[in-house]
């Protein structure tokens, strides 16, 4: 799949795919290695018409990121030292219009990355689902991509992590919702939300829920229930009806 376009805009950046690896033993990465399902950037806009000029039908604004794809991985354990990515495409790069900047590209959306070992998932495996950043020369914010989700089960134990990594609360992107799709309810251990924001449709059950960041904010939907039995919050954090 890819991203679209729009009069004036750049093309889009191409989806992430889908990558899938059964392993009825051990699943060993090398240091350097790493599993992607990106979102490729959307085209920077390169227009740059001066004041002076006649400004024409031209393309001014960069193409929007295109969203992640997923990863799903099966295995007894899993060790090494690699890296699982699923991030949004960052947007393009705006362009000049009569002498101002028009509007960068928003990024895509973070993927979902989903492993399941029987024994053991080793802590040096790096793993990431953010949303890809607004393209570049435009002051707005809103245009960051929600992001992804990273779900692992080992020996039974289920965490669900949704980070987007960002350095400001005005960077988190648009909200997830939890359970993905359809109507019913999410089992976890531990729920885990740093910089990002989320949509609980129907039900979600954790064990602990822990907000890492001075803007997680939790909106609970369509008769939702978002239970604990030991809920940590720091500060500046909220649940929100």
């Amino acid at each position: 799949m890819s991203g679209g376009a729009a009069v004036h805009f750049r093309d889009g950046g191409a989806g992430g795919g889908t990558v899938r690896i059964d392993v009825s033993g051990p699943l060993t990465m090398a240091p350097s290695a790493s599993i992607r399902a990106n979102g490729a950037q959307g085209a920077d806009s390169n227009v740059n018409c001066c004041s002076a000029c006649t400004c024409g039908d031209d393309v001014y604004n960069g193409g929007g990121g295109a969203a992640a794809g997923s990863i799903w991985i099966s295995a007894e354990s899993m060790l090494g030292n690699g890296s699982l990515q699923a991030t949004g495409g960052a947007g393009g790069a705006a362009g000049v219009r009569s002498g101002s900047w028009q509007h960068a590209g928003g990024g895509g959306a973070g993927g979902r990355i989903a492993v399941h070992c029987a024994s053991q998932l080793a802590s040096g495996i790096s793993m990431s689902a953010v949303g890809g950043q607004r393209g570049s020369n435009d002051a707005g914010n809103e245009g960051v991509g929600a992001p992804g989700t990273i779900f692992t089960s080992v020996g039974g134990v289920r965490t669900l992590v949704v980070d987007n990594a960002a350095t400001s609360s005005s960077l988190v992107g648009g909200y997830v919702r939890l359970p993905a799709s359809g109507n019913g309810s999410l089992v976890l251990h531990t729920l885990r939300l740093v910089n990002s924001k989320v949509d609980v449709h129907y039900s979600v059950n954790a064990t602990h829920v822990i907000g890492l960041s001075s803007d997680v904010t939790t909106r609970l939907l369509e008769a939702t229930s978002l239970s604990t039995s030991s809920c940590t919050w720091l500060a500046h954090s909220r649940v929100t009806t």
